[in-house]
């Protein structure tokens, strides 16, 4: 952990140690420069665990682009549409029409909005609309009214409520639990979510930090930077996205990363616009060469730095290169409204350098432990021997990687398995916290040698734990939006990392990325299966995998070969329990109740059959 002697801030405001705001309410600034070094150290654990808890807590924000919405209104709306019986589209006033005018133009629908309680249909030279409209031949069937959201449910209440039930209700995005308040929708999406069609005039404005060029005008072309004259006539004459004009709110603050000697001219721009803000923030002109000699970082740096400092929400750039920078150095979500994506606030690892010495090979397979951390060492003084038994009895070398080499995020440790993969012919993995029966199988034996092994985990958490399958999909839609190029490989499958079974031939499928990545719960197995072609992996029986959050672990326990306590809290419980498992103890042992102040992680307990 960082150490701090004394107190380096000059006054109340954000303290880079302890990655937060340092107020005038206790524990404050005034505090911190009286407090010792044990204080400010046990402070900063508390910090660092709050933080945590907020990274864990953290869920994916969505920014849906005009473009998006389009495309989701063709792709997976307008399909269902065409199969409902429908003689007329109802658009809800007014984002609503947006989804309901593509959708009716495309099924050449008539198309009809809501005013005062009454449906009112959209004509001008014909009944049912336009010119292509006149000869048009009603269809039978209800009415569908249609709204691009239902997330709440208060909107789709009142229209039920003003014009009654005789007509099919829909949205082009839908929240997953009020999926059965609607007859038809196109997507379900999970908040938060931010829509480009609301976000510019609505309040996130006004917490959020703006770049200039690139999102509210297009960005000024190459050809005029080497000419100050050209440079300074596109910056006054060049016209502006209209769409993201704000109209309601004053903006949190611009920063750019223009020169300061242009505030004048961006001033008269902005004004000409009605473009309001609190604050307009532009690169310090006495650093033009460092901006100029490596744009992206020093410019990425620079409103990073702003940002940390403030108490803004988000920030929105408009060059994805310079929002990987200011998502790396602020932690803090980046929306880049040109590409339709939120960098998650989310902190990131370096590639982890292996290193390890294995013990001298004698045998050609192998099975591995990682014990990271003083947990992990207790939990395996427990099972060590258990598993050195099974390696003995398997003729398998038995390797035992000590040491953290990622004490930010420890279970990244795993990733140091390839180095045992590369160098023996098969390779089990076992976590710190799996108990091998006696009778266990020979995976060596029973499993495929060419095919890398484990149980999925997927069904299991779907049908047992709605949040917790929540945020696995997210991280999965996550590692994606991350490495596209993997996309195809996606499966409604999740090998739990708790005991695989590699064969070398593999072993550069079990990589980290080259570059820092994501600190992330499940990252190392959603990485794993994005990197597998279909013929190159085999799910195997849950006995080779019992996981303690299984909803019928109790009934299972008896039957099966590996026992694995993930998710049993606390740590004593778990050691318990692992006690009594080895010596053949299955009888059941209730959890014990979360404590006041353990984090959204500590709190987690099993949900079991009621009769276990």
């Amino acid at each position: 952990m960082k150490e701090i002697q004394e107190c380096q801030c000059p006054q109340a405001g954000y303290c880079e140690f302890f990655r937060q705001e340092m107020t005038y309410n206790p524990p404050n600034w005034q505090w911190c420069q009286g407090a010792s070094k044990s204080e400010r150290d046990e402070y900063k654990l508390s910090c660092d665990r709050k933080h945590a808890r907020k990274n864990f807590e953290n869920t994916e924000v969505f920014f849906i682009t005009y473009k998006a919405m389009i495309d989701d209104c063709i792709n997976l709306l307008i399909p269902k549409i065409s199969k409902m019986q429908i003689s007329g589209i109802v658009g809800v006033p007014r984002s609503g029409m947006l989804v309901s005018s593509i959708c009716a133009t495309s099924l050449n629908l008539p198309l009809y909005t809501l005013s005062q309680g009454k449906i009112v249909p959209c004509n001008s030279i014909s009944e049912f609309g336009g010119g292509r409209m006149s000869g048009h031949v009603p269809n039978s069937g209800k009415l569908l009214v249609l709204d691009d959201t239902v997330f709440g449910g208060g909107t789709l209440e009142k229209t039920k409520t003003s014009i009654g039930n005789d007509y099919y209700y829909g949205a082009l995005y839908a929240k997953p639990d009020l999926i059965e308040k609607v007859d038809i929708f196109g997507k379900e999406l999970e908040k938060p979510h931010l829509l480009e069609w609301h976000f510019f005039n609505s309040s996130h404005v006004k917490k959020t930090l703006f770049d200039l060029d690139g999102v509210f005008s297009p960005n000024v072309p190459m050809s005029c930077f080497a000419d100050n004259d050209k440079y300074e006539e596109y910056l006054s004459n060049v016209e502006p996205f209209y769409h993201r004009l704000p109209k309601t709110h004053k903006l949190k603050a611009i920063v750019t990363g223009r020169l300061d000697k242009f505030r004048k001219i961006t001033e008269e721009w902005l004004e000409k616009y009605n473009i309001e803000y609190e604050d307009l923030i532009m690169f310090p002109t006495e650093k033009e060469k460092q901006r100029d000699a490596n744009h992206v970082q020093e410019v990425g740096q620079y409103k990073a730095d702003v940002y940390k400092k403030s108490n803004a929400e988000f920030f929105m750039e408009s060059e994805k290169s310079e929002g990987v920078v200011i998502r790396d150095v602020s932690k803090r979500l980046v929306i880049l409204p040109n590409q339709g994506l939120v960098f998650g606030a989310v902190d990131l690892v370096n590639p982890i350098r292996f290193g390890d010495k294995l013990p001298p090979q004698e045998s050609k397979i192998a099975i591995c432990t990682i014990p990271a951390n003083d947990g992990a060492m207790q939990q395996l003084d427990i099972t060590r021997k258990n598993i050195l038994n099974y390696a003995e009895r398997c003729g398998a070398d038995y390797i035992e990687l000590q040491g953290d080499k990622c004490p930010e995020w420890p279970m990244y440790n795993k990733y140091r398995l390839k180095q045992v993969i590369e160098k023996y012919e098969h390779t089990l993995y076992l976590d710190c916290d799996v108990v091998v029966k006696e009778t266990a199988p020979d995976v060596f034996k029973t499993f495929n040698k060419n095919k890398i092994c484990a149980v999925n985990e997927w069904k299991l958490i779907e049908d047992t734990y709605s949040n917790l399958f929540k945020g696995l999909k997210r991280e999965r839609r996550l590692a994606i939006l991350e490495y596209p190029h993997l996309s195809n490989n996606n499966r409604n499958i999740q090998p739990n990392g708790g005991m695989m079974f590699f064969p070398k031939r593999l072993a550069e499928r079990y990589s980290q990325p080259s570059k820092p990545y994501a600190k992330r719960w499940c990252f190392d197995q959603d990485y794993l299966l994005l990197n597998l072609e279909d013929d190159e992996f085999e799910l195997v029986d849950w006995r080779y995998n019992l996981e303690f959050i299984d909803y019928d672990f109790w009934s299972k326990i008896e039957d099966a070969h590996f026992v694995h306590l993930n998710g049993s809290k606390p740590l004593e419980y778990r050691l318990e329990l692992l006690h009594r498992i080895i010596n053949k103890n299955y009888t059941f042992l209730p959890q014990p109740k979360p404590k006041e102040g353990d984090t959204v992680i500590e709190k987690f307990r099993a949900n079991w059959r009621i009769t276990c």
